[in-house]
């Protein structure tokens, strides 16, 4: 892969159900050996409760799409976007930044890249078609 790996990949209930779901979806990127995908796909494995929490924020809210961040690229943990909008422009997103335990603040955590707990529309919407 002669560039940079995306900074999040989506994340879908059928990708849910593999062990390593984001070496498929780095395995499309133009340039990816299946080596590499291998390899790169450690950044964005799901931890600890992470996999529950997301099965579950899908089944509840099935308007919304959830895209895992890059780990080593300290933009999150998740970047959540309610797709129910049909205007692209007046699309909610939000980065969420999960602590195991902690309460819940509001423009915190440690995530330096995009703006954790801020709700904010992003300016192309999240324009992604996955299936």
């Amino acid at each position: 892969m002669s560039r940079a790996p995306p900074i999040v990949l989506p994340i879908t209930p059928p990708l849910l159900g593999h062990a390593n779901p984001w070496a498929l979806l780095l395995r499309r990127e133009k340039d990816c050996s299946v080596a590499t995908a291998a390899l790169l796909s450690e950044r964005y494995a799901l931890k600890n409760d992470e996999k529950p929490f997301v099965r579950e924020l899908l089944r509840r809210k099935p308007n919304l799409w959830v895209f895992r961040c890059d780990q080593r690229r300290f933009a999150g943990d998740f970047v959540v976007v309610d797709m129910s909008e049909p205007r692209r422009e007046h699309r909610w997103a939000v980065v969420l930044d999960l602590k195991q335990g902690a309460l819940l603040v509001r423009g915190g955590g440690g995530a330096d890249s995009l703006p954790v707990g801020e709700v904010w529309t992003p300016p192309l919407a999240f324009p992604f078609v996955y299936s």
